[in-house]
């Protein structure tokens, strides 16, 4: 297993075969989100979809908000979970700012993720990859 790193600390996928099970679970169900949010950004009338989408995003927050309860990361300590549900809480407040304060623990790991040291020093820098991020077809761009 690839584990990405911030600085010199590697990201842990699990300290041990269950709980990397656990967080690879995640993993797919974060997957599972951004594919259904693509869907949305790249269908010609994403409007239509906004409901469905939101329907379907909300379930599976709401098993992702079980992970975090009163933690400071999803698993006590920051995994790749962690790294993934910060890129997608982005998506996720862009797409549905009028929603996204119903799953406070997106904005929490967001802004926890954001203090790090080494994602901090990144956002300051000029060269930051910055948005759009989906292709010039999509018809949201974030």
């Amino acid at each position: 297993l690839h584990l990405p790193k911030i600085g010199e600390r590697k990201i842990p996928a699990g300290q041990d075969l269950q709980e990397g099970a656990k967080i690879m679970n995640v993993v797919g169900v974060v997957s599972d989100l951004l594919e259904t949010i693509n869907k949305m950004a790249y269908d010609k009338d994403p409007e239509a979809l906004r409901e469905k989408t939101w329907e379907l995003l909300a379930s599976k927050l709401e098993y992702l908000k079980k992970f975090k309860g009163n933690k400071e990361w999803l698993f006590d300590r920051l995994t790749l979970a962690d790294f993934l549900v910060s890129e997608l809480s982005h998506y996720i407040e862009f797409i549905f700012s009028d929603r996204f304060g119903q799953f406070v623990f997106l904005k929490e790991i967001q802004c926890k993720f954001a203090q790090l040291p080494e994602i901090k020093n990144y956002y300051e820098q000029p060269n930051e990859i910055k948005a759009p991020f989906t292709a010039p077809v999509a018809t949201i761009k974030f």
